[in-house]
């Protein structure tokens, strides 16, 4: 695997440039460390970003917004902290599967979750997030919902963690 700093992925204008068109990135299992570099966010084309499996920490979806055509989030089993920003419903109606659990991420589920019109799955446990399920999410009948049912109220989850203890 590689053992290096994320931030070894930075991208050369060069490189950045023939890279537009970049419809999917997996670095997963790499033992990548660092956070995600801001020029990702320049990767406008990308569909599915898979960074699962490694350990990146900081704010995930700070370097997102600009990705409007993403179908995957992948980044499970990181370090990735803060909360699911409320504009993740804007972000794109694109956006099929969000698979961020085993992460530090914190607060409640955003209401603009529900307006994800192509979520299907959406997997978050084992995180801090606490609360309950926003309105309409239940709704959409997403094919695979996982959060931990001792902090978040869910009537529709399809399947609960729970915490150790």
């Amino acid at each position: 695997s590689i053992d290096q700093e994320f931030e070894a992925f930075q991208y050369s204008e060069d490189i950045q440039k023939s890279s537009l068109a970049l419809r999917e990135l997996y670095l997963d299992s790499n033992s990548l460390r660092g956070t995600i570099p801001f020029s990702y966010e320049n990767l406008a084309a990308l569909e599915i970003l898979s960074f699962a499996r490694n350990e990146i920490g900081g704010r995930l979806f700070e370097n997102l917004s600009k990705m409007r055509n993403l179908l995957v989030i992948n980044a499970h089993s990181n370090s990735f902290t803060g909360t699911i920003p409320t504009w993740i419903g804007s972000l794109t109606s694109k956006l099929e599967e969000i698979i961020i659990f085993g992460n530090n991420f914190s607060g409640t589920l955003p209401s603009g979750l529900a307006m994800l019109e192509n979520l299907t799955r959406l997997e978050v446990h084992k995180n801090s997030l606490t609360g309950f399920v926003p309105e309409g999410l239940c709704e959409k009948q997403l094919s695979t919902f996982t959060v931990d049912c001792e902090m978040v109220v869910c009537s529709c989850c399809t399947q609960c963690e729970y915490l150790a203890r």
